[in-house]
C-alpha cells in the first residue's frame, strides 16, 4: 500500500467530512427560504411627523403719535393719537388716567362708548384674541379745549398691553 500525504492511509477516499458537508448543504436547501423572526410584521412605508413649535407670547408698544384733534364741538374737542404695537398672542391694549390733569378727559372704550378717565382708573380700548405682528391702533379721546385756542396740552394718560395667557 502506498501512503498519500494528508490522507492517513485512505488514498483515493474523499475526506470523512465531506459526506457531513454534503448532507448539511441538501438539508439546507430543501428547507427554502424562510423569514427571520425579527423580520416578521415589518413593511416598509412612508410615513409622516409633525413638527410643533412653542413660542412664549411676547408683546410690546414701540411709539404713540402726538394727539391730533379731529373736531370741535363748543367747549369739547375730539382727537385721535396712534399707537404703533406689536404681540404674537392675544393682547389688551388699557388707558390708565395718572395724575395731573388740567382738563377732563374721556377716552373711546373697545364697546364704541366714551368714559370718563380719571386718575387710577383704566379702560380697555382695543384688544384681539390673536395677535400678528405689527399693528397701529387708534386711541379716541374727548376734552375739554384748551381756552383761546391754544396748543393741546399733553394727556395725563399711560398706555399698557396686556398679553392674554395661551394654553
Amino acid at each position: 500500500m502506498r501512503y498519500t500525504a494528508g490522507t492517513r492511509g485512505r488514498t483515493g477516499q474523499p475526506p470523512r467530512w465531506a459526506g457531513f458537508l454534503g448532507m448539511l448543504s441538501a438539508g439546507l436547501m430543501c428547507l427554502g427560504p424562510s423569514p427571520a423572526a425579527a423580520q416578521v410584521g415589518l413593511t416598509s412605508a412612508v410615513g409622516s411627523i409633525t413638527l410643533v413649535a412653542h413660542v412664549d407670547p411676547q408683546g410690546s408698544i414701540s411709539s404713540v403719535t402726538p394727539l391730533r384733534p379731529t373736531s370741535q364741538t363748543g367747549l369739547l374737542m375730539e382727537a385721535v393719537t396712534t399707537v404703533r404695537l406689536s404681540s404674537n398672542a392675544g393682547y389688551r391694549l388699557i388707558v390708565r388716567g395718572l395724575e395731573g390733569a388740567s382738563s377732563r378727559v374721556w377716552v373711546r372704550s373697545s364697546t364704541g362708548e366714551f368714559v370718563r378717565l380719571t386718575a387710577g382708573a383704566s379702560v380697555l380700548v382695543a384688544g384681539a384674541p390673536r395677535g400678528s405682528k405689527e399693528m397701529l391702533q387708534d386711541v379716541y379721546f374727548r376734552l375739554e379745549a384748551p381756552v383761546g385756542g391754544g396748543t393741546l396740552p399733553p394727556l395725563p394718560v399711560g398706555y399698557e398691553l396686556a398679553i392674554d395667557p395661551t394654553i
